[in-house]
């Protein structure tokens, strides 16, 4: 089984709540098999990810911007895929979280990474896709 759903936003933050919507509908409507508090995790990955695409997009000249999510039902696993406009980088680039200061900002990755069971990243033609995987049970 690989049914998957495509979700195209308008890279504005106030259209984050309608991935994250999304995303608990179908962990809980469409056979995901995860339990509440896996529930839960992939939908704050999701909105730290799409809050991320939005804040840190590219925006190019005659395109408006936008976040496109991918929701993916595998066998084995829920795949999700936020993809925005932007320069690569590399999940091993971004620094941990300074706890001690508590800064505003700078732990959306760390929480995807410590929730999610799989998380990567690639860049093709100008679009950073980051992949988040959730097994079902």
């Amino acid at each position: 089984m690989n049914d998957t759903v495509e979700l195209h936003l308008p890279a504005r933050l106030e259209f984050v709540g309608h991935a994250a919507a999304l995303c608990r509908h179908f962990c809980r409507q469409c056979g995901a098999s995860l339990d509440d508090d896996a529930s839960y995790a992939v939908e704050l990955s999701v909105s730290e990810a799409c809050t991320n695409a939005v804040k840190y997009g590219k925006v190019e000249a005659g395109r408006a911007p936008e976040v496109i999510v991918q929701f993916t039902l595998r066998d084995t696993a829920l795949e999700i895929a936020v993809l925005s406009r932007g320069p690569a980088f590399s999940l091993e680039d971004i620094p941990p979280p300074d706890f001690d200061k508590h800064p505003p900002g700078g732990y959306g990755l760390y929480l995807i990474i410590s929730q999610m069971d799989r998380v990567r990243l690639t860049h093709v033609d100008g679009w950073n896709r980051l992949i988040m995987e959730k097994e079902r049970h």
